[in-house]
C-alpha cells in the first residue's frame, strides 16, 4: 500500500462520509455564490436595457387646439422622474401637467395616468403617449383635438 493514504473521493483515511460532506457541502456553497453574483450581475445589465425611455426632460413645442397644430411660444421643460414625479420649469401648460398633475403613472396601454400630489382630489388626468425618437406627443384620453407635442432636452 505505501504512503497512499487518500482514495478516490479525495479525503483521508478515516474520515468516512464526514468528509465527503464536507467537500460536497464546499462545492455546492461555492456553485451557488457564482450562480447567484452572475444571475445579480445578469439582472443588473437587463434593467439598464429596459429603462423607461420617456424619463428625462422635455420641452413643449407644440399643441393641438381645434385639430391644428400651433407652436407653443413660451418656454416649458417638463421633466419625468424614475420615481413617478412630473414637474416643470417655465410657463404652464394648457394640460397642467407637471403643475397640478405632478405624480404618474405607466399603464400598459401606451397611456399615462397624470394625478394631482393632493390626495383630496379625485381628479385624474388619462394621456395616451407616442413617443418617436425625441418627440413625445400627449393626446388626452377623450379629445381628439387636445394634444401636446414635446421635444426631448439634450
Amino acid at each position: 500500500m505505501g504512503d497512499f493514504h487518500g482514495n478516490r473521493y479525495g479525503f483521508q483515511r478515516g474520515e468516512g462520509f464526514r468528509g465527503l460532506f464536507t467537500n460536497l457541502l464546499t462545492m455546492k456553497y461555492l456553485c451557488s455564490f457564482f450562480l447567484l453574483f452572475f444571475a445579480l450581475l445578469a439582472c443588473k445589465k437587463s434593467d439598464d436595457k429596459i429603462d423607461n425611455p420617456l424619463i428625462g426632460n422635455w420641452k413643449l413645442v407644440q399643441i393641438q387646439a381645434d385639430s391644428a397644430w400651433k407652436t407653443f411660444g413660451s418656454s416649458h421643460v417638463l421633466t419625468l422622474s424614475s420615481t413617478g414625479v412630473a414637474s416643470y420649469a417655465g410657463v404652464r401648460d394648457s394640460l397642467r401637467i407637471g403643475s397640478l398633475y405632478d405624480r404618474y403613472t405607466m399603464q400598459e396601454n401606451r397611456s399615462i395616468w397624470f394625478r394631482p400630489s393632493n390626495e383630496f382630489m379625485s381628479t385624474a388626468l388619462s394621456v395616451q403617449y407616442t413617443l418617436s425618437r425625441d418627440t413625445l406627443t400627449f393626446q388626452l384620453n377623450g379629445a381628439k383635438d387636445r394634444a401636446q407635442r414635446y421635444v426631448r432636452q439634450r
